[in-house]
């Protein structure tokens, strides 16, 4: 350092009689939430990190015990829950794959923001421990210990999914298919398809639970035909559903897997026409996978039945889930008569199936979190604290491909060849300065991978750069980058950091002049570790190259200052 003193679908008929049959699951449209006067914010911690919590259902009660409203924490584990009307409340938070975490009780005064910060529980659910083989008894409501567990967990995501579906989050592109199938149920006869796109809470909806606890799944029309009805999420999760279906438990191994299952049938003695079925969770992460059903008691007494179908739920990266996947297979029954002519007994002609597939899910920034026919990559940039981190750029290194982050701190790639990429990420106010966080992702043939990248602090990133020698207690870091009039970085360049300071000398004070030289690195950035004074001079050279000099003020108690230095021949 120097120093110098200065300055539905269509029908057919097959077989004797034609049986029409009506898939009751219809398109629908979301509704119009009222806006309460007075709500709860706050934010959903990690107990064992400190980081804040994306995709937790944050629920509200109220004195009685009631649930009163809920919804999923954002990105930045922000949440913002409408109260109804003042009073006292609770709040409850579930994660999947842990225990829920419940709030003291607090008063809502009327027309206020109640701020609650719910540090969450991290005692995880250990299905793996579990004892499926105790429980073989079919109990009405999942009341038994392990039964309880596994229906808590599938439970929580029914709820993410029944939420995520009111609120008209996505814009889903989805295929439609109907197929005409064969009487053994694996010949396809017959098929069409058609596309769809837009937002919608999801592509159907089923019929009121209380409608189908009091009249049953399968409906006998007039005619002679049949209606068929499907659970979704809701009916699952209604009271009417519980009181009339017991559960118990099985597993299973799926590619080199455990999934556990929630096993659901009607209670003894409902004779009414039912769906009998089971719910799959992934053992190790408590995550729903899906929802398979077959109908029974049909009111025709179909010797064989296959009939039935399943739902195949998608967790997307922000915590939010849908039904990805749909199926309903409707058997076709005619009329078997004997030798004589007169009627025998039903027996099914063939099957109609109904389906479709969610193929991409955007947001409506127009984020691709979802895509089953392109491969893709898409995730979330966090900061230190886990809070979204807006504006950042996001590349796969290797490639032209880049993308910025949008206000929730997700970015998304499609069209990504399959391979093992690697997506790096830079703060904002440090780009271009050689700073990445980076991430493997493994890109298969189709499908959109999550990826969550973490970026340091800038203070993180400044003081790793001064190494051994860290900056003193209250002593900001300049960190620059030298380049040239087109931008690019400027290796090896010689730069001067230079300031002036008062000192006292012969009973009065004298202005110095200081500086210090230092070299830029291979991507021209600098680092000075021990700034002193409010206002610096940054000047740089390389060869006949040279800089004007560039003034940096350093605001009280500030970490950090940066600044890019340009060279001009």
């Amino acid at each position: 350092m120097a120093r110098l003193p200065a300055a539905t679908f269509p029908r057919s008929s097959q077989g004797r009689f034609l049986i029409p049959l009506v898939f009751a699951l219809t398109f629908s449209s979301g509704g119009v939430h009222a806006q309460a006067t007075q709500e709860v914010r706050g934010n959903v911690i990690d107990g064992a990190t400190g980081t804040l919590v994306e995709g937790a259902m944050v629920l509200l009660f109220d004195t009685d015990g009631r649930r009163v409203n809920g919804v999923l924490s954002g990105t930045s584990g922000f949440f913002r829950v409408d109260v109804p009307a003042p009073g006292r409340y609770r709040l409850r938070v579930e994660r999947i794959g842990y225990a829920n975490t419940e709030t003291e009780p607090f008063d809502v005064a009327a027309g206020t923001v109640t701020r609650q910060e719910v540090t969450t529980n991290v005692k995880p659910v250990e299905l793996a421990q579990l004892d499926v083989s105790g429980s073989t008894r079919c109990q009405i409501r999942p009341e038994g210990v392990a039964t309880a567990i596994v229906w808590e967990e599938a439970r929580k995501a029914l709820a993410a999914a029944t939420w995520t579906e009111d609120r008209e989050l996505y814009r889903l592109t989805w295929m439609l298919f109907e197929r005409e199938v064969a009487a053994n149920g694996r010949r396809i006869l017959d098929e069409t398809r058609t596309f769809n796109r837009g937002f919608t809470p999801t592509p159907f909806v089923a019929m009121d639970p209380d409608l189908l606890a009091n009249e049953g799944f399968v409906e006998a029309l007039p005619n002679g035909g049949a209606r068929y009805y499907a659970p979704d999420a809701t009916v699952l999760l209604s009271d009417p559903f519980l009181d009339t279906h017991c559960f118990r438990l099985r597993d299973r191994e799926e590619e080199g897997e455990r999934l556990l299952g929630l096993v659901f049938e009607p209670m003894s003695g409902r004779d009414l026409p039912d769906v009998a079925g089971v719910l799959w969770l992934e053992e190790e992460s408590g995550r729903l996978r899906s929802l398979e059903y077959r109908y029974v008691n049909h009111p025709l007494r179909l010797p064989t039945n296959d009939g039935g179908g399943d739902l195949v739920f998608a967790e997307l990266p922000n915590g939010t889930w849908i039904v990805r996947e749909w199926r309903i297979r409707m058997p076709y029954p005619r009329e078997e008569l004997d030798r004589q002519g007169r009627f025998r007994r039903w027996v099914i002609a063939r099957y109609r199936d109904t389906g479709g597939v969610v193929q991409q899910a955007t947001t409506n920034t127009g984020a691709i979190v979802m895509d089953v026919v392109r491969a893709g990559i898409t995730g979330v940039v966090v900061d230190s604290a886990g809070r979204p981190v807006a504006g950042a750029p996001v590349r796969i290194q290797g490639t032209e491909a880049a993308d910025t982050t949008a206000t929730d701190g997700t970015f998304s790639f499609t069209d990504v060849g399959e391979g093992t990429w690697s997506v790096a990420a830079a703060m904002p106010e440090l780009d271009g300065f050689g700073y990445l966080a980076d991430v493997e992702v493994e890109v298969r043939q189709a499908g959109m991978v999550a990826a969550r990248l973490e970026l340091p602090s800038v203070k993180d990133v400044a003081h790793e750069r001064c190494g051994a020698t860290p900056p003193g207690p209250g002593r900001p870091v300049l960190l620059g980058r030298v380049a040239d009039s087109a931008g690019a970085a400027v290796p090896e360049a010689l730069v001067r950091v230079a300031w002036t300071s008062l000192q006292g000398q012969g009973g009065g004070l004298q202005v110095f002049s200081e500086w210090v030289d230092l070299r830029a690195d291979d991507q021209g950035v600098f680092a000075f570790c021990e700034v002193e004074g409010r206002r610096l001079e940054v000047e740089a050279q390389l060869g006949r190259s040279s800089s004007q000099p560039v003034r940096v003020d350093v605001p009280r108690g500030a970490a950090v200052v940066t600044t890019t230095v340009v060279l001009r021949r």
